[in-house]
């Protein structure tokens, strides 16, 4: 459980999960206040007792799952042990490796993704104050910071691609850009001031 999780009570962590799975499975407009509540497995009034509008349920839970995805790739970074790699880059494989891994999980980084894109009047500061720290995070990892950008938003573009159940990409592909992006972390083999064609084209065979 991550510390946000902790610092709500069982419903309302119910209600947040539950708007979440409908964005994921039925799309951002699909989000009511009664099919969140049916979901849930409460009553509307159970439901409006702790998130009196839509606006509301929709704020928090993006602000939920932000905090909960941010709190996963912290955890990565702490358990981290890239003892093969250069000391730099551990914030930059956790955004990649929680990024891979979140798709199969009913409540993503994704899902915020999603509805930000569907509800164009959907107040986007928390998010866009997430964004400047999660850029923070990639300029002060320690490695190229113009690489780290790279690598962070490639994962985000992924991660919606997918979301929209658009993907084109086959599973080992998809493990090849996984392992190629985080090689991509590592400055003694990938970046000597430079994105160079010579190390991708031979070594992936693309």
């Amino acid at each position: 459980m991550s510390k946000h999780s902790a610092e709500l009570n069982e419903t309302k962590v119910k209600i947040l999960h539950a708007a979440a799975l409908i964005v994921k499975r039925e799309g951002a407009t699909a989000l009511t206040l009664e099919s969140a509540a049916k979901e849930a497995g409460i009553s509307k009034g159970g439901l409006l007792y702790h998130y009196p509008n839509k606006d509301t349920l929709i704020k928090c839970m993006n602000e939920y799952l932000l905090n909960q995805y941010l709190d996963n790739i912290q955890t990565r970074v702490a358990e981290a042990k890239d003892v093969n790699l250069s000391n730099g880059g551990k914030w930059t494989r956790a955004y990649i490796k929680e990024s891979f891994e979140t798709q199969a999980q009913d409540n993503d980084y994704s899902t915020v993704l999603l509805t930000l894109a569907a509800l164009q009047n959907e107040d986007r500061t928390m998010y866009q104050e997430k964004q400047k720290y999660m850029q923070k995070c990639s300029e002060s990892d320690k490695i190229n910071p113009l690489m780290a950008t790279i690598l962070r938003l490639a994962a985000d573009g992924l991660q919606f691609h997918e979301a929209l159940g658009q993907s084109a990409i086959n599973p080992e592909m998809r493990e090849k850009l996984e392992k190629t992006m985080l090689d991509l972390t590592d400055e003694r083999e990938a970046w000597q001031g430079s994105w160079r064609k010579s190390y991708l084209l031979p070594r992936y065979n693309i």
